[in-house]
């Protein structure tokens, strides 16, 4: 059996540590609450050397970024391990031309984050290149678990159990919609929720879900309807969505299929549940929560909504 990714990012972080930084840059702590014009750094970062750069604020906060490529998302964003102050982080790193990109993910990331359920925000550098974004680090994806549990049944100690969703599954499914149910009581519908999106803290005493990359999140309309969002994982809104992420967790595939027809079904509410008929509690749950109709959807609680399918 080939080592899960999930096996190999670990082992990933335990080398990199292991490495001295080289390129050092001075550079400025910048808060959303508190934008300021671009400084001009005293010096420039140098090219990756041995895999490191190390940012010193000016609060002598010192964030050490590795070389090795966890995530890459679109335009040019990669997801970094780091080191915050002596503290594991995450580093998102951006073309400083999204810098305002950058400043919507991090205003609505400070208003979201005293909860559990929302990956909090540490800091954000940048020079005329780059800008970092310092993240609480988790371990890993929710695409990362539940592929590594296919290939490995006994992978996270009975993540799949004898039925389709074992105690521990469903709490990263309760950990996801609480989080985005905080998010829609401030008003924020996050438009990219997806298995990628939703980071896995995987500790000694602890297993919860939280939810990341608020970049292109926009204020809820008022009949919850839904806009543009990453290309297959967005329907009619946020619940419909959340549900597409049950179906995915629940069957690893898509209701609407793949591409290139998935998107024509999506537009033409043309999608699949027959895999779920041996488990009615969850092909009615997920039937309703796929209706284009934000009215006809379920509003429970995170809790509540999962107990559908418990």
């Amino acid at each position: 059996m080939s080592e899960s990714r999930v096996t190999w990012w670990q082992k990933n972080r335990k080398s990199q540590r292991k490495k001295k930084p080289k390129g050092i840059f001075v550079g400025q702590n910048e808060t959303p609450g508190d934008i300021k014009p671009s400084v001009e750094p005293p010096g420039e970062i140098e090219p990756f050397v041995e895999g490191l750069v190390v940012v010193v604020a000016k609060t002598h906060d010192e964030l050490i970024v590795f070389e090795t490529i966890f995530a890459q998302g679109s335009d040019g964003t990669i997801l970094l391990e780091g080191n915050l102050s002596k503290q594991s982080v995450a580093v998102k790193r951006l073309f400083t031309k999204n810098y305002q990109l950058a400043m919507n993910a991090m205003r609505t990331v400070i208003r979201a984050d005293e909860h559990p359920n929302i990956v909090r925000y540490h800091a954000l550098y940048r020079n005329d290149e780059f800008t970092f974004l310092s993240l609480e680090g988790c371990t890993c994806n929710l695409r990362d678990v539940i592929t590594a549990s296919f290939d490995d049944p006994n992978y996270i100690n009975g993540l799949w159990g004898t039925t389709f969703l074992s105690p521990k599954l469903l709490t990263l499914l309760r950990d996801v919609v609480s989080g985005l149910e905080h998010l829609h009581k401030l008003g924020i519908i996050h438009r990219d929720l997806r298995p990628e999106n939703m980071l896995i803290s995987i500790g000694k005493d602890s297993f919860c879900a939280k939810i990341s990359d608020m970049g292109i999140c926009k204020q809820l309309p008022q009949d919850g309807s839904s806009v543009s969002s990453s290309s297959g994982w967005v329907t009619w809104g946020q619940l419909s969505l959340c549900c597409v992420i049950y179906y995915c967790v629940i069957q690893e595939s898509h209701p609407f299929g793949e591409p290139p027809n998935r998107e024509v079904n999506i537009m033409n509410n043309n999608y699949d549940t027959s895999s779920l008929v041996c488990f009615p509690e969850a092909l009615d749950l997920i039937s309703n929560l796929l209706s284009p109709k934000p009215t006809e959807r379920s509003k429970a609680s995170g809790k509540q909504t999962t107990d559908d399918v418990s």
